[in-house]
């Protein structure tokens, strides 16, 4: 992607749960979640499914303009990280790179990467890669800063009206959902030069609506949003931490956001049932459509 003024956003991943190959998938995509953002010399990658392993290979082209990335997980379930030992930035020197997440079941982030780089479940260590790695616990009440260049973050443990933010920063602010289980999930909202992303993935339909959700997303230009059921569906998967169609497009059209994207689709649904979810969809807002590997947004 070029680099202009404003987030450039572009889908490498949007099925949930597993990957999906196969023809039946061939039209939306298989990869687990993963999106790439950039915004001035910044890049930053939302999850860390399978799809990150075709933007590794996308970064490593791009060589030696790339040298820090940062990483921000929803939680670390398999689908979201199974990309991670197969991104090829970890193979390249005088690169950085930054793993954000929360904690799950007090054990700390650190520990849950290293776990999942080493034996039995990888064929090496996170020790022995050549990038540096730097993982970064953090909390719900976490404003993170991200000044202009690809210098070092600034986490915000307080509120953001005691901190000072600079015209040209970017601010990211997590929302936890505690509806999927274990240990809930993080999803994001990212605000740069008036714009607004947000990242709302494994948060499942509380009846009435969520408040809290609705806040959060609140006059997003773009928004990505679990849909994982259809409303036809749903009541038999009660339980497993993902929205329905119908649940997404009240809380969408009671936020005001301007465009929404259906995220963390189902693996068991081809492209003929998402392209029905969509055009649904569609016909109550019209700036609505399911999410497809490499669709690119520009805020």
């Amino acid at each position: 992607m070029k680099k202009k003024a404003g987030m450039k956003i572009k889908i490498w991943g949007a099925r949930g749960s597993y990957p999906t190959p196969g023809s039946d998938f061939a039209y939306y995509g298989g990869n687990t979640s993963c999106v790439e953002t950039r915004f001035g010399n910044r890049l930053l990658i939302f999850d860390a499914g399978s799809g990150i392993i075709s933007l590794g290979k996308q970064i490593e082209e791009e060589q030696p303009k790339i040298k820090r990335i940062l990483i921000f997980l929803s939680h670390t379930h398999h689908d979201h990280i199974i990309g991670l030992p197969f991104f090829k930035p970890l193979w390249m020197q005088n690169t950085r790179i930054d793993i954000f997440g929360p904690d799950l079941f007090d054990t700390n982030l650190s520990d849950i990467i290293s776990t999942w780089f080493s034996s039995p479940l990888a064929a090496f260590f996170i020790e022995d890669v050549a990038a540096k790695i730097t993982v970064h616990s953090i909390n719900q009440w976490d404003n993170i800063i991200l000044p202009p260049g690809a210098g070092d973050v600034v986490i915000v443990r307080k509120k953001l009206e005691y901190v000072t933010v600079g015209k040209e920063d970017a601010i990211l602010s997590i929302h936890k959902n505690f509806s999927h289980p274990k240990g809930g999930s993080f999803s994001y909202s990212l605000k740069y030069m008036n714009k607004k992303f947000s990242y709302v993935t494994d948060t499942e339909n509380y009846v009435g609506g969520d408040k809290k959700v609705c806040d959060f997303i609140q006059g997003s230009d773009l928004l990505f949003h679990d849909c994982q059921f259809t409303d036809e569906d749903y009541p038999s998967h009660q339980g497993f931490g993902h929205s329905s169609l119908g649940y997404v497009l009240a809380h969408t059209k009671k936020a005001a956001v301007k465009k929404l994207v259906l995220f963390h689709l189902n693996p068991e649904y081809g492209d003929e049932k998402i392209r029905a979810m969509e055009t649904s969809a569609k016909a109550i807002i019209p700036e609505a459509e399911a999410a497809r590997e490499g669709n690119f947004y520009s805020l």
